[in-house]
């Protein structure tokens, strides 16, 4: 069979399989057999067996579970309830300041977390009904929480990055270190949205009269002591990984165990909150995981049958890398809207990476942020993106699936901006690498 054929067949298989609803990893792996058996023959599942191998002793994706499990204390320890209760109380005399409010929150909990849901079910339980109640916009309120959520598969400790260090050769430190900048920049153009349009039209995001705001001495006492304690614990992560203290996985046991002294002194870490974050650490680790072998085995086969040979024949065939950059952009952001991000990773790397860096002259790191950042927008965009799906399952009163399909539209495009201005200004990415890793 004709190799291109072949490519546009499996793809159309992949995809349709996917589209019916089947499970992730069940879909890759499973297709990846039965297709390697038929085209390849016998010699598959000794391929299978060796990429399920490599995933076992893979060093760097022990600091999956580990962070996964620092999230899930984090989340049982109150600290977002803390963290909106003092800042609020900062940004409450602003145009639009209750959202703002919640994207800082959104922000230090991502940098706290990594998990995009634990971020947006829990500014979706706390402050979602506490905006509405001030006449805050249905769409700006769901909007601002499922972007200011998404920022968790960006903004360290992220799995998406560690992911792809194990599977791009990158150290996951530098993509930690160099994840920063792009992440407060998409806070910063999140914020600066909702203080616009709240300006314009303060209807949207009314601020809090002035009557019920308090003393700027007792807001800023109590703003600071909200923040200082997720504050260390992000500090304790990436300024151990930073100053060369710590491997990331190293750091994943440093935030776990930061995570517990924080519960621990919220007075949290009760046996129910124990079982409860060790229980959805291994279902949540066992999925990942499981995603992670089942597309890894795809991704085998595909290359083997010749399919990311052609695939990269046709990218190398742009001749030019500004049409390289956008065509892959698009087609991971396409890819994004259907496709969980792990699978989009292990398929796509292993091929855009060495057309970045050998053909093109890329070099792998930042473009590999730019994945990063691209992925990000896919949490956001309908028909499957997972913030769409985390926000609906809340039932908001009020708020219908229309609308929070609406809402995505606004930071879907800051996203975008996001994107360019990292292409355009890569010190966005560099700076703070050059300065962790100069020696």
């Amino acid at each position: 069979m004709n190799d291109t054929l072949l490519l546009i067949l499996t793809s159309a298989i992949t995809i349709g399989c996917l589209f019916l609803g089947h499970p992730v990893a069940l879909t890759f792996g499973g297709l990846g057999i039965i297709l390697g058996l038929i085209f390849i023959g016998p010699p598959t599942l000794p391929i299978a067996v060796t990429k399920v191998y490599s995933i076992m002793v893979s060093f760097p994706l022990i600091a999956i579970p580990l962070f996964i499990f620092m999230a899930y204390i984090l989340e049982k320890s109150g600290i977002a309830e803390i963290m909106f209760d003092g800042i609020r109380d900062l940004t409450a005399g602003l145009p639009g300041g209750l959202a703002i409010a919640v994207n800082i929150v959104c922000t230090i909990f991502a940098a706290s977390t990594g998990i995009i849901g634990a971020s947006i079910v829990s500014m979706g339980v706390l402050a979602a009904p506490y905006l509405l109640e001030h006449g805050y916009d249905r769409k700006l309120t769901v909007g601002t929480i499922m972007a200011g959520g998404t920022l968790g598969i960006i903004i360290p400790p992220s799995l998406l990055l560690i992911v792809m260090g194990a599977v791009g050769g990158i150290s996951v430190g530098k993509l930690f270190v160099g994840a920063v900048g792009p992440g407060l920049l998409l806070s910063l153009l999140y914020m600066i949205y909702i203080y616009a349009v709240c300006r314009r039209n303060p209807k949207l995001g009314p601020p809090v009269p002035k009557e019920e705001i308090k003393p700027l001495r007792t807001r800023v006492i109590k703003g600071i002591k909200s923040v200082a304690p997720p504050g260390l614990l992000m500090f304790a992560v990436l300024g151990s990984i930073f100053f060369g203290i710590a491997t990331p996985s190293e750091a994943g046991a440093i935030g776990a165990f930061f995570a517990i002294i924080l519960s621990i002194s919220y007075g949290k870490l009760t046996i129910e909150n124990l079982y409860y974050a060790t229980t959805a650490t291994v279902k949540t680790s066992c999925m990942v995981l499981f995603i992670i072998v089942g597309v890894n085995i795809f991704s085998a086969v595909f290359m083997d049958m010749g399919c990311g040979r052609t695939l990269g024949s046709l990218f190398m065939a742009l001749g030019n890398k500004w049409l390289f950059l956008s065509i892959s952009m698009i087609l991971i952001y396409l890819m994004g809207m259907i496709i969980d991000w792990t699978a989009i990773l292990l398929l796509l790397i292993p091929i855009f990476f060495p057309l970045a860096q050998r053909t093109y002259g890329l070099d792998p790191f930042w473009y590999g942020m730019l994945v990063a950042v691209n992925l990000q927008a896919s949490f956001l965009s309908p028909p499957f993106g997972y913030a769409l799906f985390f926000m609906k399952s809340l039932k908001l009163p009020g708020v219908t699936l229309g609308d929070i399909y609406k809402s995505s539209v606004p930071f879907i495009g800051l996203q975008i901006i996001g994107l360019v201005l990292v292409i355009l200004f890569p010190q966005i990415v560099n700076f703070l690498t050059d300065l962790a890793f100069a020696h």
